[in-house]
């Protein structure tokens, strides 16, 4: 009852479970990794153990978190787990980490487009790293939320299964991040709905000025491809590819490392 009272009667936003803090000597930049949807910080646990060893990163501050309903992470039936209710908490929880460095907020699926949304919102973010973001136009947008959302799910369970890269390296790349139960929970569907098919993020994309990375695998069922290019006309964005598909796998994690590296140079 209180924490209704607190948090939906005087909209105090959440405070967000901080997976991983990774604390360096003489920090010069922090970097913040967002997961997606149906899935939580551990898609970043295989990524931020191979960030630790590179020699890139030593004076980079790492903070991985789990989003509103995700995770460790508070997950009130009530809530809407719109844009609006994870840009704040996220906030929050990065405010209470008192980061006086660079921000670089790396995103992934759904994420990307919260980093977008955030950095849209408020100030202070150097560069946004997105991995698999699923832009969608306003015109993709207008057809009925019904049909959006079936089509969305049908390629999620098409990316959790599909042979990725295999005419290229003969590997099965299944979608790791992606963590079924979550599909039954009403997180999934009311993010789905409030995230992915009804947000901003194109938008925000557009106004943004600073420097932004598309990640994008060239297998990947999930995301449009001509939608990153478009986006890519923009003079800060640039598109990154690879031959992968939608998750974070190993077998992707040296390419978005060199990704991230790029976006650490000045």
């Amino acid at each position: 009852m209180f924490d209704r009272f607190l948090h939906k009667i005087l909209g105090i936003p959440y405070k967000l479970h901080v997976a991983a803090d990774i604390r360096r000597k003489n920090e010069r930049a922090t970097m913040v990794f967002l997961h997606g949807i149906a899935a939580s910080s551990r898609t970043w646990d295989g990524l931020l153990k191979e960030i630790k060893k590179d020699d890139s990163f030593k004076n980079v501050r790492l903070i991985s978190l789990d989003l509103l309903g995700f995770g460790r992470s508070p997950a009130p039936n009530w809530n809407r787990f719109g844009v609006s209710d994870q840009i704040r908490a996220i906030r929050r929880t990065l405010n209470s980490l008192f980061i006086p460095h660079p921000l670089y907020i790396v995103g992934h699926s759904m994420g990307s487009l919260l980093a977008a949304e955030y950095a849209s919102a408020y100030s202070g973010t150097q560069s946004l790293i997105l991995i698999s973001p699923p832009f969608m136009t306003p015109k993709e947008q207008r057809i009925p939320i019904d049909t959006l959302y079936a089509a969305m799910l049908d390629n999620l369970k098409k990316a959790a299964t599909s042979k990725s890269g295999k005419k290229v390296a003969g590997v099965v790349e299944k979608f790791s991040n992606f963590e079924a139960k979550y599909t039954n929970m009403p997180v999934f569907k009311r993010s789905m709905d409030n995230v992915v098919l009804k947000g901003h993020a194109w938008n925000e994309a557009h106004s943004l000025d600073i420097p932004i990375m598309l990640v994008h695998g060239t297998f990947d069922s999930v995301v449009s491809r001509g939608n990153l290019v478009k986006l890519a006309k923009l003079p800060n964005i640039t598109l990154a590819e690879s031959a992968n598909g939608h998750s974070v796998s190993p077998r992707r994690i040296p390419f978005i490392i060199k990704q991230l590296k790029r976006a650490l140079e000045p």
